[in-house]
C-alpha cells in the first residue's frame, strides 16, 4: 500500500513558520550584540558577530524561498521591524568605519545585505502592494550603491537581481499609479538600470551594459514625458557611468566604442535637464573634451564632424578656458580646415584667455606642435599663411607686453620662457 506524501504547501507552512520564528530569535540576539558592543566592534566582527551574520544570511535565504507559501494574513511584522532596525544600524556603522578596517567593513556590508533580505522576506506574500514594492526598490538601490562604491560585485549582483522582481511588479501594475508614485517609479527604475549598467561593466559584460544603456536612454531620456520627471541627480549618475565606460574604452585603445559611449554620455547630460550646477557643468565639460580628443584620434569623417560641432558649443560656453581654445585649434589642424580658420581661432583665443606666463607657455607649446600644419599651409597657400603669421606675431608681441606689465617682469624674460 502506497503512502501519499504531504503536499509541499502543507510542509512549507509549518516549516516556514518555525524557520521565521527561529530566525527572529537569532536576529534579536545579533541586534542586541551590536547594541552592546560599544567601542569594541573589532573584537565582535572577528568573532561572534561575523559568525552570526553568516548563519543568519543562510537562514534568511531559506526563509525567503518558502515564504511565498504563507497566506497573506500571515503578516510576520517582526521581519519588517527588525529589518528596518538593522538597516538603520548598518547605516551608522558604515559611516563610522575606518578605511583601514577591512574586516569590519566586510562585516558591515554583509549586515546591510542581511537587513535588505530580511525586509524582502517580509514583503514576500501573494499581496505585495505598490508602496511596498517602491519601498523595496528604494532600499535595493541604496544597498546597490553602497556595494558598487566599494567594488563589492557579488553583493551588488545579489541585491539588484532580487530587486528586479519588484521592478517587474510595478511595470505590470494594472491599477494606474498616482502622479507622485509614477514619478517615484520612473526615478527608481532608472536608478536601478544605472546600477545594472555599472555592474555589467564591472563584470566585463559590455553587451549587457549596452543593452541596458539603450533601454534606459529610450525610456528615460528620449521619452519627453519620462525625461521631464527624471531627477537631475539620477540623470547625472547615468551620464557619469557612461562617461566612465567611455574613458575605459579609450584607455584600452578601443576608440570606436569609446566615441559611442562618450556620445551617449553627452546626450544624457543635456543642460536642459541637468541644470548648471558646478558638478553637472564639469561633468559635461569632461565628456565633451574627451569626446573631441577621441574623435580626433579615430580620424573617421563622421567623428571629425562631430568633434567640430562639439567644439563650437564648448567655445561658446567656456570662452575663457585656454584648453578649450587649444582643443579647437587641434580640431582645425586635424580636419585641415585651412589658414583662415586657424587664424580666426587663434585671434579669438588671444583675445579671450587670461594672460599669464602659464598661458603664454601653453600657446607657444601648441604652436610648436602645429608647425607641420603651418609649413604645409606655407607650401600651398603662402598669402594666407603670411596673414596668419603676421597676425600671430603682432598679437603675440602685444600679449607679451601685457603679460610683462601684469606680472612685473622685463621683456628679456621672453627668451627664457620660450626656450
Amino acid at each position: 500500500m502506497e503512502h501519499k506524501m504531504p503536499t509541499g504547501a502543507q510542509i512549507s507552512h509549518s516549516t516556514v513558520e518555525k524557520r521565521i520564528k527561529q530566525f527572529l530569535v537569532s536576529l534579536d540576539e545579533l541586534i542586541n550584540e551590536l547594541k552592546n558592543s560599544g567601542s569594541n566592534k573589532s573584537r565582535n566582527s572577528k568573532g561572534l558577530v561575523g559568525e552570526q551574520v553568516e548563519d543568519l544570511l543562510h537562514s534568511i535565504e531559506k526563509c525567503a524561498k518558502s515564504r511565498v507559501y504563507l497566506k497573506e494574513k500571515d503578516d510576520h511584522a517582526g521581519l519588517d521591524s527588525r529589518g528596518t532596525e538593522l538597516w538603520n544600524m548598518t547605516t551608522k556603522l558604515l559611516r563610522s568605519e575606518k578605511p583601514s578596517d577591512i574586516e569590519n567593513k566586510n562585516t558591515y556590508l554583509k549586515l546591510r545585505h542581511l537587513a535588505y533580505l530580511t525586509l524582502d522576506c517580509a514583503q514576500r506574500t501573494c499581496g505585495r502592494t505598490t508602496q511596498g514594492s517602491l519601498r523595496l526598490v528604494k532600499i535595493a538601490v541604496k544597498a546597490g550603491k553602497t556595494y558598487l562604491d566599494r567594488d563589492e560585485v557579488p553583493l551588488a549582483e545579489s541585491v539588484l537581481s532580487n530587486a528586479a522582481k519588484y521592478i517587474d511588479d510595478l511595470s505590470k501594475n494594472t491599477t494606474p499609479l498616482l502622479v507622485d508614485e509614477e514619478g517615484e517609479r520612473i526615478n527608481l527604475e532608472c536608478e536601478f538600470l544605472v546600477q545594472r549598467i555599472e555592474l555589467s561593466f564591472l563584470q566585463h559584460n559590455i553587451n549587457a551594459a549596452e543593452l541596458m544603456c539603450n533601454n534606459a536612454m529610450e525610456r528615460f531620456s528620449r521619452d519627453e514625458s519620462a525625461a521631464s520627471r527624471l531627477e537631475p541627480r539620477i540623470r547625472e549618475s547615468l551620464g557619469k557611468v557612461l562617461y566612465k565606460i567611455g574613458k575605459d574604452m579609450v584607455k584600452r585603445a578601443n576608440l570606436t566604442n569609446g566615441v559611442e559611449w562618450l556620445a551617449r554620455a553627452l546626450e544624457i547630460v543635456d543642460p536642459k535637464y541637468v541644470g548648471s550646477e558646478r558638478f553637472a557643468a564639469e561633468l559635461r565639460f569632461g565628456i565633451m573634451q574627451n569626446l573631441v580628443q577621441t574623435s580626433l584620434k579615430t580620424q573617421v569623417p563622421n567623428d571629425l564632424q562631430k568633434a567640430e560641432e562639439v567644439m563650437e558649443i564648448m567655445v561658446k560656453e567656456w570662452p575663457e578656458r585656454l584648453n578649450v581654445h587649444c582643443l579647437g585649434l587641434d580640431v582645425i589642424v586635424a580636419q585641415e580646415l585651412g589658414a583662415e580658420a586657424y587664424h580666426a581661432a587663434l585671434m579669438k583665443m588671444m583675445s579671450s584667455i587670461a594672460l599669464s606666463e602659464r598661458s603664454f607657455k601653453a600657446c607657444v607649446s601648441l604652436l610648436t606642435a602645429h608647425c607641420g600644419f603651418l609649413f604645409l599651409l606655407l607650401d600651398e597657400r603662402p598669402k594666407n599663411l603670411t596673414r596668419v603669421a603676421t597676425g600671430l606675431l603682432g598679437n603675440a608681441t602685444c600679449c607679451w607686453r601685457r603679460i610683462c606689465k601684469v606680472v612685473g617682469i622685463g621683456s628679456h624674460a621672453m627668451y627664457s620662457i620660450t626656450s
